[in-house]
């Protein structure tokens, strides 16, 4: 009995073994092309210390290649960029810059982006305050169906805040973001 719980705990130990090791093969591998300045890798990369995935934890380490990756054009990476930006993650909070890579991941069409940068005109934050361009990019988002942009729209167009007030227009946006279950336009339908 001695032997075989010997040998169980021998072969658990080199099964978890070669997963760390696995696990560091693959880290080191998506490093390198991270260093040879591939794009998708460096956000990758920039993925595992975001979440401390195999690397040490590290959100400044992310958003260092986060960067990498997003000047290179990579969406995903300019939209989370932004987010950082936005909330001090991995670097100083600064609207600004946070303005500056929602803008590029919404201009290649990125949904989250169009709707994040229309919180930017929105609220003033970043840029100067513009309504008519906060409801041009919800509109944006709300036509590739995300709810919260969605939502938006219904309450510009309902309250004539943004556009000249459309109760039409407003109909037509409650029931789609209401079907998606956001709260506030299942509220009102």
């Amino acid at each position: 009995m001695k032997k075989v719980i010997l040998i169980f705990i021998f072969l658990l130990s080199t099964a978890v073994l070669m997963m760390i090791c696995g696990e560091d093969k693959k880290i080191a591998k998506i490093r390198s092309a991270a260093e040879q300045g591939n794009a998708e890798a460096q956000y990758k990369l920039a993925g595992h210390y975001a979440k401390g995935n195999g690397v040490k934890l590290d959100f400044a380490e992310s958003a260092k290649w986060c960067r990498k990756a997003a000047e290179q054009g990579h969406v995903y990476a300019q939209d989370t960029l932004g987010l950082c930006y936005y909330r001090g993650i991995g670097v100083e909070q600064d609207y600004a810059e946070s303005f500056k890579w929602y803008r590029k991941a919404a201009e290649q069409g990125h949904v989250y982006a169009q709707y994040n940068l229309g919180l930017h005109y929105a609220e003033g934050k970043g840029v100067e305050q513009n309504d008519a361009e906060a409801f041009k990019w919800f509109k944006k988002a709300a036509e590739q169906g995300y709810v919260h942009a969605q939502n938006e729209l219904d309450r510009r167009d309902a309250t004539g805040r943004v556009v000249e007030q459309d109760y039409v227009e407003a109909v037509k946006w409650y029931p789609k973001a209401a079907e998606q279950g956001h709260s506030e336009a299942k509220e009102i339908e």
